[in-house]
């Protein structure tokens, strides 16, 4: 069958898998194809434009008119100086001309059309808008980009929930349409921020999670109770990562502590133990690879969550840079001993265990180990290494798969049930092991005189 005899309801199903550039490149096969092309969801809905070309603003313009009724996800990166004659004639007046159909709208632009991108902003309501990023590129010459205006959006903006916003200065006042929005991130720069901007965040009635990232933050201004009154209290979830770390004023204040989830990749034992001390007795811990990496200088995590309040804490941390450092600076969590006996159950990956094995304490409250492993060779590599989880009060372990099911090889197990745990035999009965999606021939060696094993 030729290309151009395929049914259109096949050709819009195969079209769904395709990139935007791909699907262009299909648009090109013959009329049939085209039609059905434009009339996917990926060539009007989700438009986006990142070079001011003759070709690049045409497309733009034609994607854009393709369904007017329908909601579009519009997302412009025109970063340069240079762009500014285009974006001013070409692009932005396209903007007005559909900013009320817009769902979601992602702009990024250099400083020098700050003012061009208010006037647009503020001229139109934005009744189906839900998620606004802005972000304004600043030369080395240049401060910041002007204040948001209060009357954004015509004051008009009810869905709006989510706001992104980076390289401007931030206002006095609260635009209304801002009012409903609940989270909220800023990328900081050195160049405008030199205090956690607290008055602007606390003007939002709305705002339950916050991230705050970028420059440095260094200064521990004094600031109305309020403020931290109005922002900590509401806040669910707060992200910080800093270079001038956690800001000190804030990690102390008492309020914090009601925050029920924290994450920061500040690994200073002063700031991981404020926050570690939030959290009540019976903690569970997660140390593991992020995304599912494991090279060199992967990003990992170590999550305590407590099982009686709910509440989580969060360090981020590149496995490179960790094993650097002194614990002092880079720290886990673990190597506290107030925290140590408060763990009642740790999963740990076995690929990040046997890279950070020496960093791994007794934990004389632990009674639940999980070790998650990709590859029966993870087990193996983790014996070899020497180290000893020193849980006294140990009863299950659970070897978990991440990956398809595990053949996992006897000797590396008894190895690792006789030399590698070490808990308290008397009173506590017999251990314990779970298989998650790992297997082992138990005719090859008799485990059960070791532990109690069971397949899950």
């Amino acid at each position: 069958m030729a290309a151009g005899g395929l049914p259109v309801e096949l050709l819009s199903n195969s079209f769904d898998f395709l990139s935007t550039g791909e699907l262009l490149v299909a648009q090109r096969v013959c009329q049939k194809w085209r039609a059905a092309g434009r009339d996917n969801p990926t060539f009007w809905r989700d438009i986006n434009l990142s070079t001011t070309s003759l070709t690049g603003v045409a497309l733009f313009r034609e994607r854009l008119y393709h369904k007017t009724d329908a909601m579009v996800r519009v997302t412009l990166a025109l970063q340069e100086a240079w762009h500014r004659d285009s974006v001013v004639a070409d692009i932005l007046p396209l903007l007005s001309q559909h900013l009320e159909r817009m769902d979601s709208l992602h702009l990024s632009f250099h400083a020098n059309v700050d003012r061009d991108v208010y006037d647009v902003l503020v001229s139109r309501e934005a009744p189906h808008l839900r998620t606004f990023h802005l972000a304004f590129l600043v030369n080395d010459d240049q401060l910041y980009a002007a204040n948001i205006p209060p009357t954004l959006f015509a004051r008009t903006a009810r869905l709006l929930r989510t706001i992104w916003l980076s390289g401007m200065d931030l206002p006095a006042e609260l635009p209304e349409a801002f009012r409903h929005v609940i989270t909220v991130t800023l990328c900081l720069t050195s160049k405008i921020w030199h205090t956690m901007p607290l008055g602007f965040l606390a003007t939002f009635p709305a705002i339950r999670e916050c991230t705050i990232v970028g420059g440095a933050v260094f200064d521990a201004p004094v600031l109305a109770e309020s403020y931290y009154r109005d922002l900590l209290q509401p806040l669910d979830v707060l992200r910080v990562s800093l270079l001038g770390g956690f800001p000190a004023h804030v990690l102390h204040h008492p309020e914090l502590a009601h925050v029920r989830r924290i994450e920061t990749d500040d690994l200073r034992q002063s700031t991981v133990d404020v926050l570690l001390s939030h959290l009540d007795l019976d903690l569970s811990v997660t140390v593991r690879f992020q995304h599912g990496e494991h090279k060199v200088d992967a990003a990992f995590e170590s999550v305590f969550i407590s099982r009686m309040s709910g509440k989580l804490r969060k360090f981020d941390a590149r496995l490179a840079w960790y094993l650097q450092y002194p614990s002092d600076v880079a720290c886990l969590g673990l190597n506290i001993p107030e925290v140590q006996c408060r763990v009642a159950s740790m999963t740990i990956d076995v690929r990040l265990c046997a890279r950070i094995a020496p960093t791994i304490p007794p934990l004389p409250m632990c009674t639940v180990l999980v070790l998650e492993m990709a590859t029966a060779a993870d087990l193996l590599q983790l014996v070899a290494t020497g180290m000893r989880f020193v849980c006294p009060m140990l009863h299950t372990v659970v070897l978990q798969s991440t990956s398809a099911t595990i053949h996992c090889n006897p000797f590396a197990l008894a190895a690792f049930l006789s030399t590698t745990l070490r808990r308290r035999d008397i009173g506590l009965g017999r251990l314990h092991i779970e298989l998650h999606g790992v297997e082992v021939d138990n005719n090859v060696l008799d485990l059960a005189s070791l532990a109690d094993i069971s397949c899950i």
